[in-house]
């Protein structure tokens, strides 16, 4: 049973409702340290959920959308602590020139194919995310499996990597999605519905999103709620499943 914890950008620069202050995010890593909490690998995680007899707890750090930051500041913070995480990254915005004009985000700085491998090459994880990052449960099925494979394919040609994980753009699923999305990976995660991680439901893992306003004590709290969430639903999940 793990948290996976939701981040966008960590960047002092960018006030957004998605860009935590690098100070905090500091803290935060520092407490996850120090309580002894641990951060899994997101391979490590999702292993467990296929094996329901192996006891795995602690968080998934991810990251949406693939920004630059994420491959700088963020992975400097990680780096520094020996602790992992995985970047949900857009096809597209893996070069200039097939980056849609008009893209719902705080900053244009995406990571480059060559910054994505460097990511890898350090050990931490990548996901998918979509080509566009649309809202996948507003397309037809032509669209939204194009916006599925070619984010797919960029990704691997990128990194020589097949993703298994993705991240549904804006956090949202509905059965088609999952549909399609199950077809080509194995574990998806949301942040709109779906249930803590656990083998009943690979394709709508709920992620817990930090927020740029909480305090330290504030991300202690609700960490440790969802944690305790974790362990009440285990039980449940693993009597489904046996």
């Amino acid at each position: 049973m793990f948290v996976p914890l939701m981040y966008h950008l960590v960047d002092d620069r960018v006030e957004h409702p998605m860009s935590v202050p690098q100070d905090a995010f500091r803290r935060q890593l520092d407490w996850l340290g120090a309580s002894g909490v641990t951060v899994l690998t997101v391979d490590r995680a999702v292993a467990a959920l296929d094996n329901p007899g192996e006891v795995t707890e602690g968080v998934v750090l991810t990251f949406d959308d693939g920004y630059l930051n994420t491959v700088t500041t963020v992975r400097e913070m990680l780096d520094e602590r020996g602790l992992h995480a995985v970047m949900a990254v857009c096809g597209s915005y893996l070069d200039p020139a097939t980056t849609p004009a008009d893209i719902p985000h705080a900053s244009r700085e995406f990571a480059s194919a060559q910054d994505v491998r460097d990511w890898l090459a350090a050990g931490h994880d990548v996901a998918g995310h979509s080509y566009t990052h649309p809202r996948l449960t507003t397309l037809d099925r032509r669209d939204l499996e194009a916006e599925v494979d070619l984010d797919l394919e960029a990704v691997e040609a990128a990194t020589g990597r097949r993703p298994t994980t993705f991240c549904y753009p804006f956090g949202k699923a509905d059965a088609a999605v999952r549909e399609v999305v199950g077809q080509r990976y194995r574990h998806a995660f949301v942040t709109d519905g779906g249930s803590w991680p656990d083998p009943t439901h690979p394709l709508a893992m709920r992620r817990l999103e930090v927020r740029p306003a909480w305090d330290l004590g504030t991300f202690r709290a609700e960490v440790g709620r969802a944690l305790e969430a974790c362990r009440r639903q285990a039980p449940a999940a693993t009597t489904r499943s046996s």
